[in-house]
């Protein structure tokens, strides 16, 4: 039985597959994973665990070894979503390895760090389609440049203008929405560490750095406080992400006005097959 929209055979096709398996359950647990290989990394390098154990942890942190099955009936039973991991993790590495993994960290470090990562790289997939957008558009507005319309106010015809002219006020708003994103990447999406309740009580004085050290092996700025329930980084994010979809919105509203049977100025590409109505 299919629940989640991402399978669905309906609406599956609404994401894009790289998105998909960003966020599916088997990357979601190999991210994980990398977060307690180089939070290990990361110990081992300051002194905080044994050097020779880091990379055995290390080792272990694949997720085709996991049983996903025995996963998800001891998730069940315990009501926890990642000691299970941990249990099986330690039955990889063996003692005395085992004994070091997690130090100090709790599983809402691991959580928060993997958010990050997979906002990260679901940033770079939104990226990559604004680039494609800016592209098209700064063509379409070459283009048009001369190709003559009516300007309006409130809907009512004002000044000529050209196609090219309204293109472009779309390119810019594109490249702002653009630009809005990646200014806030780095400090939207951080290693978060800090222990049970963010004191690095467990690591000591040498807790900051480690957070620090753990973050440069993910290719992340430090949380330096721990996130813990201050979500107003990513809010940030989502709030510029918003913004572009305001700005989606109001191309899409755009075309939809001026390709008005009444209107006819554009029209929306169309493919055999491809159907608006069932009636």
């Amino acid at each position: 039985m299919t629940v989640g929209m991402f399978d669905s055979f309906i609406t599956r096709y609404w994401f894009s597959f790289e998105a998909k398996e960003i966020w599916s359950d088997i990357q979601t647990l190999q991210t994980w994973l990398d977060v307690e290989a180089a939070l290990a990394e990361a110990q081992a390098r300051l002194g905080v665990i044994p050097a020779d154990v880091a990379p055995v942890i290390k080792e272990a942190c694949r997720h085709e070894r996991f049983d996903t099955e025995r996963l998800s009936c001891e998730i069940s039973h315990a009501q926890h979503p990642f000691v299970p991991v941990l249990r099986q993790l330690e039955e990889f590495t063996g003692e005395p390895a085992a004994g070091y993994i997690h130090w100090g960290a709790t599983t809402q470090n691991i959580f928060d760090t993997t958010a990050s990562l997979q906002m990260k790289a679901t940033h770079a997939l939104i990226d990559s389609s604004l680039v494609r957008i800016e592209s098209a558009l700064s063509k379409m507005a070459t283009k048009h440049r001369d190709t003559l319309q009516a300007g309006r106010t409130h809907g009512q015809h004002a000044l000529p203008m050209t196609f090219g002219f309204k293109v472009a006020g779309w390119l810019e708003e594109v490249r702002r929405d653009r630009q809005r994103l990646q200014d806030r990447l780095k400090s939207s999406f951080v290693a978060s560490l800090g222990g049970a309740i963010g004191t690095f009580a467990a690591m000591g004085e040498k807790g900051p750095a480690v957070e620090a050290e753990m973050a440069a092996i993910l290719d992340l700025e430090p949380a330096i406080l721990p996130m813990r329930s201050s979500y107003d980084r990513v809010s940030d994010y989502v709030c510029a992400l918003a913004l572009f979809a305001g700005t989606a919105e109001k191309i899409a509203q755009d075309i939809v006005f001026m390709q008005r049977t009444e209107i006819g100025e554009i029209e929306e590409a169309f493919h055999m097959g491809k159907v608006g109505t069932s009636t």
